[in-house]
């Protein structure tokens, strides 16, 4: 008689884990290998055009921190001296942190570079951190 597998293992012949669903990017994430390049966008934006950006991911990570909905209003209105610390509970590692994504939103553009998190961190209002962007791009 042939064992039987644990219940940790799945059987061999199943290729999906234990409650029958597949992993989560297993065989449906495209390769990146492809050698295709993604288009960017044209180097140089306005300001305008960073400004919406940068304050949706200001005001995601607020969301995180529990700002004062009020204060996470005013930054959506678009004021831009809405203090990232005391105003939305951005502390100065959550603001290095948010180089990445100030990073992805630069780095999208023709020319753009990263932003780093000694800069993000130095940030401390939405009019510095839309700036910081905009020189990144």
């Amino acid at each position: 008689m042939a064992k039987k597998p644990s219940g940790n293992q799945p059987s061999v012949g199943n290729p999906t884990p234990r409650g029958g669903k597949k992993a989560i990017g297993a065989a449906t994430r495209p390769s990146r290998k492809l050698g295709i390049t993604e288009a960017k966008k044209p180097p140089n934006p306005p300001r305008a055009e960073i400004k919406p950006q940068v304050i949706a991911v200001i005001d995601a990570e607020a969301a995180r921190n529990s700002a004062p909905p009020g204060n996470r209003t005013r930054l959506r209105a678009g004021d831009e001296t809405v203090i990232l610390e005391s105003d939305l509970n951005i502390n100065l590692n959550r603001r290095k942190a948010l180089s990445l994504d100030y990073s992805a939103i630069s780095t999208a553009y023709d020319g753009g570079t990263p932003v780093g998190p000694t800069a993000a961190g130095a940030a401390t209002t939405s009019k510095a951190a839309i700036d910081l962007v905009h020189s990144h791009t």
